[in-house]
């Protein structure tokens, strides 16, 4: 995170003009913000487990900050270049991202399932390697790539279905349990709120968040992964560091209906323009509203005046 706090302490030399401001304005300052308890969508991060309160206002302008926080200026046009390079696809996650590795065949509950576990594998994996072994479960889980059937194989049978995502062996255990639970107190499928999905073992907040949008349909709050923080401090959107801190930040000011689709689509922006390292600036729509991608062409410039 040090690199993007420097990029972003940069945004403080971007001509306003860059930043939509208007004319004669100062540049827009990008101020950390220190001791917050962010609070999302009914989340609150404590440091230890995730607790959950029922009574946040969905309408509220701050959800969890004292005040509310001014919405980044520059966002709109940012975000509407990214979306114009999203257009065509060709990411990884638009082929084989958590939402394409259920079977389209399968009853409803079946495919929640599956979206599920898909969800749970993907941490800390690629998707092409999480879209892989959730095919070898469709076809090798004994009695079907459902919640009984996760729950009823041997957990050496799911490391080696599931092998090589990352951290595989602690997650046969946490699908395998999954599973039972689901089975359990479910009827076979799966929990209808992101405080159920967060007592199962292994899903986190932005887990639950995706997968209530990607299962059930229901547009809860923002997923935020690598991508999304990363991205979203590079672009002078929030200041922060940590994911949860981002997704308090960002649904405080952004408009509830980009909420769900902006997973996807910084996802596979920070896989093709904005990697985590060496981000293809020159090929970006949005260098010239972005801090980062200033900066680079200053430095170019500066470069080839000196040569």
């Amino acid at each position: 995170m040090k690199r993007s706090a420097t990029a972003l302490r940069s945004a403080a030399s971007v001509p306003s003009s860059v930043l939509n401001l208007p004319p004669g304005s100062p540049p827009r300052k990008v101020k950390r913000r220190s001791s917050v308890t962010p609070e999302y969508e009914g989340v609150v991060d404590t440091g230890t487990t995730n607790t959950i309160t029922t009574e946040v206002d969905p309408t509220s302008p701050a959800r969890g900050f004292g005040k509310p926080i001014e919405p980044h200026l520059g966002w709109a046009k940012q975000l509407e270049n990214i979306k114009l390079m999203r257009a065509s696809g060709g990411a990884p996650v638009d082929t084989m991202g958590c939402e394409r590795c259920a079977d389209p065949d399968a009853l409803p509950e079946v495919q929640r399932f599956q979206t599920l576990v898909s969800l749970m594998l993907s941490s800390q994996t690629k998707d092409e390697i999480t879209y892989a072994a959730c095919k070898r479960l469709l076809g090798g889980v004994k009695g079907g790539f459902t919640a009984a059937g996760v729950a009823a194989t041997p957990i050496p049978e799911l490391e080696t279905l599931i092998f090589p995502v990352g951290f595989y062996r602690n997650k046969a255990k946490f699908i395998q349990a999954a599973g039972k639970d689901c089975v359990e107190k479910y009827g076979g499928d799966i929990p209808r709120s992101v405080e159920e999905l967060c007592k199962l073992k292994g899903v986190g907040p932005k887990m639950a968040f995706i997968t209530m949008s990607s299962a059930w349909g229901r547009n809860v709050g923002i997923g935020v992964d690598t991508h999304v923080h990363r991205i979203s401090n590079r672009l002078g959107w929030v200041a922060t560091d940590s994911p949860q801190a981002t997704q308090a930040h960002l649904q405080s000011w952004l408009p509830r209906v980009e909420w769900e689709p902006l997973n996807l689509l910084l996802v596979g922006f920070g896989q093709t323009v904005c990697t985590p390292l060496n981000p293809k600036c020159g090929e970006c729509k949005v260098r010239q509203f972005c801090p980062v991608g200033v900066g680079k062409a200053k430095s170019v410039l500066a470069a080839s005046e000196i040569k």
